[in-house]
C-alpha cells in the first residue's frame, strides 16, 4: 500500500490515496497543497473548533465530487456562522462515536476518542490502513498542580484506544509535540509510542519547536519499532509504503 502524506501546517495533513483524499484539521495551507483538484472522493475531518484546527473552506461545495465532512459536534456553531447548516454529507461526532461510510469503492470506519483539551481524537480505518490524528489529545503537563491528573487522564485515554485497537497497530499517528511545554514536551509522544506502538509517528502542533522531532527520535533510540517522520515546513510531502 502506497500513500502520499502532505503537510498543510500546524496540525493539518492530507492523506492521498489513489482512490480518495483525507484532510485532517485544515487551518492554513500557505503552500497550496489543497489546490490540487481531481475527482477522487474527499473527507474533511475537524477535531475541534480552536482557530488553529479549523478553516471554513472545508464547507465549500465541490461540484461533481463526493465530499464528506466529519466534524466534532462543537463545530456546529462555526458551521452555522458560515451559513452552511445545509451542507451535504456532514456528520457531527463526539468522543465515543463510531461511524462507517462508503468512500468510492472503499469502506471508511471512524472511531472517536476523548481529548485532554477540546473535541475528539480520530482513529480511521480505510483501505487496510489504520490512521490516527490526535487533534489536541496530548499530555498537557504544564508542570503545575494539575500535571499529575493530566498524566493519568492521558494514559487512560491511550489505554482506551489500545483496547479498541486489539492486535492492530497504528500505521500512521499524527501527534502533538508542543514546544510551549518545555521539559515535558516529549512526554505525550513517548507515552503514545510506549502504549500504541505506531509504525510511523508524525509530530505536529510544534509551535516553533522545529528541533523537537529530532529530539524525540533521539530519546526513542535507534532500536525503536516506531519511525519518526518530520515535517516542519508547510507543503512538504512524503511517499509512504506499508
Amino acid at each position: 500500500m502506497n500513500i502520499k502524506l502532505g503537510f498543510l501546517g500546524h496540525s493539518g495533513f492530507v492523506v492521498d490515496h489513489p482512490d480518495f483524499r483525507l484532510v485532517f484539521d485544515w487551518y492554513q495551507d500557505p503552500a497550496g497543497v489543497l489546490l490540487e483538484q481531481d475527482r477522487r472522493p474527499i473527507v474533511y475531518f475537524a477535531s475541534h473548533t480552536h482557530h488553529d484546527h479549523w478553516n471554513d473552506g472545508l464547507l465549500q461545495p465541490h461540484p461533481g465530487r463526493e465530499v464528506h465532512r466529519i466534524l466534532d459536534r462543537g463545530c456546529a456553531a462555526r458551521v452555522t456562522a458560515a451559513g452552511a447548516d445545509g451542507c451535504a454529507n456532514l456528520c457531527y461526532v463526539h468522543d465515543d462515536t463510531v461511524l462507517e461510510l462508503r468512500l468510492g469503492a472503499e469502506m471508511l470506519r471512524v472511531e472517536c476518542f476523548p481529548s485532554t483539551d477540546e473535541g475528539v481524537a480520530f482513529v480511521v480505518y480505510v483501505a487496510g490502513l489504520t490512521l490516527y490524528h490526535a487533534g489536541d489529545l496530548n499530555c498537557w503537563d504544564w508542570q503545575d498542580e494539575e500535571g499529575p491528573a493530566m498524566r493519568r487522564r492521558y494514559r487512560e485515554i491511550l489505554a482506551q484506544i489500545r483496547e479498541r485497537l486489539g492486535t492492530r497497530r497504528l500505521d500512521l499517528a499524527m501527534v502533538p509535540l508542543d514546544s510551549r511545554l518545555g521539559e515535558t514536551a516529549l512526554d505525550g509522544c513517548l507515552e503514545l509510542v510506549r502504549q500504541l506502538r505506531p509504525c510511523i509517528i508524525v509530530p505536529m502542533h510544534l509551535n516553533g519547536g522545529k528541533e523537537l522531532p529530532a529530539s524525540l527520535e533521539k530519546h526513542m533510540g535507534s532500536q525503536a519499532a516506531t519511525r519518526v517522520l518530520t515535517f516542519t515546513e508547510p507543503g512538504r510531502t512524503a511517499r509512504i509504503e506499508f
